[in-house]
Formats: C-alpha cells, structure tokens, sequence
C-alpha cells in the first residue's frame, strides 16, 4: 500500500474546468485503500464517493481483475500480520479493535471480497474487513441443544458469498461430541445473512463435517472421510441452502494417499492429495472437470496447500507445513522458499472498501428517504390547506368589495 502523504498527490486544476465525476472514480478505484482513506479528506464530494457502496464494488472489481494490484497475505496466528503479494519479505503487523484466540490457527476463515470471520467461541463471532479496519459483532447465535456431562460442543464456521441475492452467509456447525468416545452423536447447522442481520436454522447434513474451507462459485465444500463410504467432496449451496456432492477427478491415484484437503484460490476449487514423500494438487477448471495443476516433493509429516497465483499466473504461491512461503514456477517447476522466523497461517486476501456495515448503511439511507418523503408529504398537505384558507380568504374581501 502506497505511504506517500495525500498533499504530494494533490493535482491542481483551474476552477473552470473540474475534473468529471467520473474520470475521478475511474482514478481513484485503481488506488489502494489506505491511499482512499486518506484521500477521504481532500473534498467532500471524493469522501461521499470513496464512501459509497457503489464505489466500494466497483474497486472490488478491478481488484478481482487485476492480476498485481491490492492482492495480499493475512496471518492471524500468534498476532495479526499481512504482507503483499509483491514484497513477502515485507512484514506488518497490527492488533485488532477485538479481542480474539490468537493460537487458533482457525480462528480467522477464509476470506471473500477482503472480509473474513473471527471465531471467538464462546462469544459472538465477527466480521472484518483488516485493511479498512471495520469489524461488526454478529448478533448471537441461537441453539436447540445444551450438551449435558456426557457431551462437549465443537463449533466450525463457513464464510461466503451468494451472488444471486448479492449476501454474505455464514454458516455455523454445532457438531456434540460424547467425551469419551469422540464419536458424533448429534449436529446444528444455522445460516446467518448479513443482508437480513440474523440466523436462521438449517437442514443438517447426514455426515461430519468439521468445517467448511473453501468458498467457490457461490458454494462452500469441505472433505469428508468415513471408514464404511470412503473419502467424498461435498459443496453447500449458498445460494439455494442445500448440499450436494462433487465429483472428485477420476484420474487420482488413490494407492498411497495418506490425506486430502480442500482449498479454493483465484475462485478456483483446490483438491491436495498428500502421498508419503509427494503432495498433488488437482483444480477444478470447469463443471467437474479437474486437471492436475503440480506435484511437488515434501518431506515427511509436511503439507502443502495453495495460496494464489503470482505474476500473471506463472507462479504459484504455497504455504509450506506454515513454516515458510514456497513460490513455485509452473513452467520449469523450480522453487524458491521465503522461511518464516515464526509459525503461521496465512490466507490470501484481497485489499477491498466491502465494509461489513453496507447493509446497515443502506437501511439506514432507506429509513432517512421515508422519513424525508413523508416529511416532505406532510409539508405539501400543510402548504395545500393554507392555500386553501388564503383562497377562501381572498374570495370574501372580493365579494365584499363588490358589494
């Protein structure tokens, strides 16, 4: 993100001839944000327009379209901390306004459009944008069951976008455990929309699932491995609300896998398959079609999992056993690490305006037009009944003087 001072920025033009509301939008949705927040106080009319949700997704969209701008790296592992796509080896780091459980490596999900989930178990879970610093507190989950001494609760989150109702959804797994055993006995899944601000029950699902990974094509999937089905790849529906089942590549050797995980980057469904001393990755490229993208060597008790193209797709960037970035040229196959002085858990994510408030501010626009309409409807009532009484009024001298 850029660190030169607005005033040095500033372009000086003759009062005569401002420049065009839209060649400004069209410069400044090409800047990062922490240059528009400081932009912010140049004039009024750019902090209306920088503050605008139409703005906010028109620099969201030529943030998805640009293979180089505004792309970056979050950690939320033993402290916040973010770093470009373009200069790994440049660290920055800051606390959050909130309080959360820094050595979960979980505790941040997946991110969409720049925002992601905080778990904070047993406390309220919330939404943040970490480059415009905005977080809301999500209204507090609701649950049908209350785990007696026999049972213990683990919650997972999924975090991602219905593009049909233009919504962020959450979904919350309360899956109870019997201590002793370890074994499932019973789960609650609950939908929370960010247009709506609240949580409603879902159907849950006929298998475990400990959380949901990966956000792709307006669905979220997770792996699930059972002993008597074998290993299956389902998606969650966030547009229609109801699981389906994927269908993994045919082509995978299966002798010798050892685990797999799910991932999705650059929109893209990510399947890792990890061998003894090799860890595959397969994508999605199409409805069901997967082609395998690498094979990398690892060592023993390692793990790969893709992070994000680099330089215009050539390269791909993949957190190695969170110990070190590890970018990979897809041509050549040759590697090159950037060692970390700490263990992390980084997530790619996009530097965006979405505030997790646009709804709120919506309603609140909405609530001030009605207001302001009926004020004006009442305005236009008292105006039309003292015309009125002047009318009358006028009508009575004039007969009087005709007489």
């Amino acid at each position: 993100m850029s660190d030169i001072p607005p005033a040095a920025m500033n372009v000086v033009l003759p009062e005569q001839s401002p420049l065009p509301l839209e060649a400004t939008e069209n410069i400044l949705s090409r800047l990062p944000v922490k240059t528009l927040k400081r932009f912010r106080a140049v004039q009024k009319s750019w902090c209306s327009l920088i503050d605008s949700e139409n703005f906010a997704k028109e620099h969201l969209r030529r943030s998805l379209d640009s293979p180089r701008s505004n792309r970056n790296l979050i950690n939320g592992l033993n402290g916040f901390c973010w770093m470009s796509l373009a200069a790994l080896e440049q660290v920055e780091s800051f606390k959050p306004a909130f309080q959360y459980d820094e050595k979960d490596e979980h505790a941040i999900s997946n991110s969409v459009n720049g925002m992601v989930v905080v778990m904070r178990e047993p406390a309220p879970p919330v939404l943040w944008n970490p480059f415009t610093r905005e977080h809301k507190v999500l209204p507090a989950c609701p649950r049908e069951f209350e785990p007696d001494e026999r049972h213990f609760c683990r919650t997972t989150y999924g975090f991602g976008y219905d593009p049909v109702n233009d919504d962020y959804k959450i979904i919350k797994v309360m899956l109870y455990m019997f201590k002793r055993l370890s074994l499932w006995s019973l789960s609650e899944d609950w939908i929370y929309s960010l247009r709506s601000n609240s949580w409603k029950r879902a159907n849950g699902a006929p298998y475990t699932h400990r959380h949901w990974p990966a956000h792709a094509n307006g669905a979220l999937h997770t792996i699930v491995q059972t002993l008597w089905s074998g290993v299956h790849l389902y998606g969650f529906s966030l547009v229609h609300e109801k699981d389906f089942e994927v269908k993994m590549p045919q082509e995978i050797e299966i002798e010798g896998i050892e685990s797999f995980t799910v991932d999705a980057f650059e929109g893209m469904l990510a399947l890792g398959c990890a061998y003894e001393s090799r860890f595959a990755i397969w994508v999605m490229v199409g409805h069901e079609m997967w082609t395998r993208l690498l094979q990398f060597a690892i060592g023993p008790d390692d793990f790969v999992r893709p992070l994000a193209f680099a330089e215009n797709g050539n390269k791909l960037l993949l957190n190695h056993s969170c110990k070190k970035l590890t970018v990979c040229e897809l041509m050549s196959m040759s590697a090159k690490d950037f060692p970390m002085p700490f263990e992390f858990s980084p997530l790619f994510c996009l530097e965006t305006l979405v505030s997790p408030h646009a709804w709120d501010k919506g309603k609140a626009e909405r609530k001030n037009l009605i207001i302001g309409k009926s004020k004006k409807k009442e305005k236009m009532k008292k105006n039309k009944k003292r015309n009125k009484r002047n009318k009358k009024w006028t009508w009575s001298v004039a007969k009087r003087d005709w007489y």
